[in-house]
């Protein structure tokens, strides 16, 4: 694990360019690929099954960055995806990933679907 401060932290989190991104910290813990594999096969166990309305994506959402600043992570935002209408999150490790909190599927940022995850002008917390 790193730490980072807020200013190296925006140029890790550059892209995607186009969207409304809140800092809500000055230091930034980010973890390395093996922490990050092992904090979602945990996240794995912990899962809450999906209820239309009630605890569905940005539910899911706000559950696994809550999760992850529980264990010592702050680098995870949360994505309010207009386009897509739908939530879900961004990891920072060693790159930027997108991670689907419904499913533990972790993919790179550049092989998104885009019909899912747009990231066109999208509100993330982080």
């Amino acid at each position: 694990m790193k730490v980072v401060g807020l200013e190296e932290f925006k140029k890790l989190t550059r892209k995607p360019r186009f969207a409304i991104k809140l800092y809500l910290d000055k230091k930034y813990w980010i973890p390395d690929m093996l922490e990050l594999i092992d904090l979602i096969a945990e996240w794995k166990k912990k899962r809450v099954e999906y209820v239309k309305d009630r605890f569905d994506c940005e539910d899911f959402a706000r559950a696994f960055k809550c999760f992850m600043t529980e264990n010592g992570i702050n680098s995870v935002g949360y994505v309010i995806d207009w386009l897509s209408r739908h939530s879900y999150n961004l990891v920072v490790s060693d790159e930027v990933y997108i991670f689907e909190p419904q499913t533990s599927e972790l993919v790179m940022l550049s092989k998104r679907k885009i019909k899912y995850y747009s990231l066109f002008m999208p509100l993330i917390l982080y």
